[in-house]
């Protein structure tokens, strides 16, 4: 049976406070508020299907409308490919940002089609200030999280753009991921 209640609303102030503390912890509190925030835009967010007992299920579970006076308005910054592991079977992470005026903090998800990595589909990753450009502070957040992972070369290629370019998203994972030169390279640059 499928949980369709209504989420509480998350305790947002005690999210702010986990800023500067590593993305993976508080997960229940950090799905909370990705889901929360990305309600508006759920049918958009990965999905995967698996056949359990002959039955499709999905991994992402629909939730009711949250009546809200404010709805907030999730921005795609760009979705990667961590990997094709075998033929259609993509590992897709998907970045938003969402402003929450009340807060005056701009927060980043990252939203995933399977539970299988964290448990959960969504997480809230970080957040900067409403008054911070958005490519830097983004950069700030997401170069965070994808730090926290050991023994993976980064991710193969972005999906989809948004508000932040190809360019700007292989930049970053450059960043945390040096490219990899074949010694033969490296010698010819330093010859040249």
């Amino acid at each position: 049976m499928t949980d369709t209640s209504i989420p509480p609303r998350p305790d947002f102030a005690t999210f702010f406070a986990l800023d500067g503390n590593a993305p993976e912890h508080d997960l229940e509190l950090r799905n909370a508020v990705a889901t929360w925030l990305l309600a508006p835009i759920q049918e958009s967010l990965p999905q995967c299907g698996v056949f359990h007992d002959g039955e499709l299920e999905l991994t992402r579970k629909p939730i009711p409308r949250i009546r809200r006076t404010v709805i907030p308005l999730p921005q795609r910054l760009f979705m990667i490919n961590w990997a094709d592991s075998a033929p259609g079977i993509s590992w897709p992470e998907d970045y938003y940002v969402t402003c929450v005026p009340e807060f005056e903090r701009m927060v980043v998800t990252a939203s995933m089609d399977s539970p299988d990595v964290w448990g959960v589909t969504d997480i809230a990753i970080g957040s900067f200030p409403v008054g911070d450009a958005l490519e830097s502070g983004a950069g700030r957040v997401i170069r965070a999280w994808w730090s926290i992972g050991e023994g993976h070369e980064g991710w193969a290629y972005v999906w989809c753009e948004g508000l932040i370019s190809v360019e700007t998203a292989e930049q970053w994972r450059d960043a945390v991921w040096p490219p990899f030169v074949e010694a033969d390279e490296q010698e010819e640059d330093d010859v040249a």
